[in-house]
C-alpha cells in the first residue's frame, strides 16, 4: 500500500497529514501538509525541481500537495494547514489528490519525452520542413 493523504480532527479544526504502511501493514501518521515548510523550504524544492537532479517521488508529491494548499489561502499555523470544517478538509483533500494525480502524470510525459529525444538528423530534417511519418517514434 502507497502513502496517502486523510484528514484528521485535531481538536476544533481539520487537517491533512500523510499516512504511511508499516511493515504489518498497518497505517502510521506521517506529517501535516503545511508543517515546517518555509519559504526557503519550498523554494529549495522549486530549485531541485528545475536542476538535472530529479526529487524523490515522496517529496515531489508533498511538494505538490504543499503548493496546492498555498495557492488556494488556506489558513496556516505552527502544525500546519486547518480547515474549520470537515466538508471544507474534504475538498480540499479532493483538490490536493487531482493536483498529484496531473502531476504525476506530467511528470511521467516529461520522463518519457526526455528518453526519447529525436536524433540530430531527424531535428535538422524537421526544422527544413520533413514531416515525420505517422507514428514515427525517435
Amino acid at each position: 500500500m502507497n502513502p496517502k493523504i486523510s484528514i484528521v480532527n485535531d481538536y476544533d479544526v481539520y487537517r491533512l497529514q500523510w499516512e504511511f504502511p508499516d511493515e504489518r501493514g498497518n497505517m502510521e501518521r506521517g506529517t501535516h501538509l503545511g508543517e515546517n515548510e518555509t519559504l526557503q523550504s519550498i523554494l529549495g524544492i522549486i530549485l531541485d525541481v528545475e536542476s538535472d537532479k530529479p526529487l524523490a517521488e515522496e517529496d515531489f508529491e508533498h511538494f505538490i500537495a504543499t503548493a496546492t494548499l498555498a495557492r488556494m489561502h488556506v489558513s496556516r499555523d505552527s502544525v500546519g494547514f486547518h480547515f474549520n470544517t470537515k466538508v471544507k478538509a474534504e475538498k480540499a483533500l479532493m483538490l490536493v489528490n487531482s493536483a498529484i494525480k496531473d502531476a504525476r502524470l506530467h511528470r511521467k510525459t516529461a520522463k518519457q519525452q526526455k528518453q526519447k529525444a529525436w536524433p540530430a538528423w531527424a531535428v535538422k530534417a524537421k526544422e527544413a520542413g520533413w514531416t515525420p511519418p505517422k507514428n514515427w517514434n525517435p
